[in-house]
Formats: structure tokens, sequence, C-alpha cells
């Protein structure tokens, strides 16, 4: 399914992004988990049961990485 959803991307807007357009995209999301940082953090223990030490430092942080990942900078 995920590759479903992938090509399906591709088949609109993004595909017409230039990489660094899609990189300042992505890394807008990450400064929007920074930014709303304690929101993320309540839900995921919400939703997971985690400890909030636990959800603070390995999955919300996790999240932001990958968001924040840029092949050209």
């Amino acid at each position: 399914m995920p590759r479903a959803r992938a090509g399906a991307a591709m088949a609109g807007p993004w595909r017409r992004l230039t990489l660094a357009q899609r990189t300042d995209m992505l890394h807008a999301v990450a400064r929007e988990i920074d930014r709303r940082f304690d929101d993320f953090l309540d839900a995921e223990v919400n939703d997971t049961g985690k400890p909030r030490s636990v959800a603070s430092h390995v999955d919300i942080r996790a999240a932001r990485r990958i968001f924040a990942f840029s092949p050209m900078r």
C-alpha cells in the first residue's frame, strides 16, 4: 500500500516540484514539529501509552529528523 500511495503522490502536484521546493516543504514540517512538540508528545503518549520520556526522546525527535533530512544541504 505505501508504494501505491507514493505512486499516487508522484502523479499529483508533488511531481512538478523541484528538489529544493520539496526539501523546503519537508523542512517546514520539521519546524512545525518543533513548534508543536508538546502537542505531538501528548498525542503520542495518549495513542501509544508510552512514557513521556520515551516518546519525547525517541518518537517525536525521530519523526522530526526524518522530515529535516536533506540530500541537498
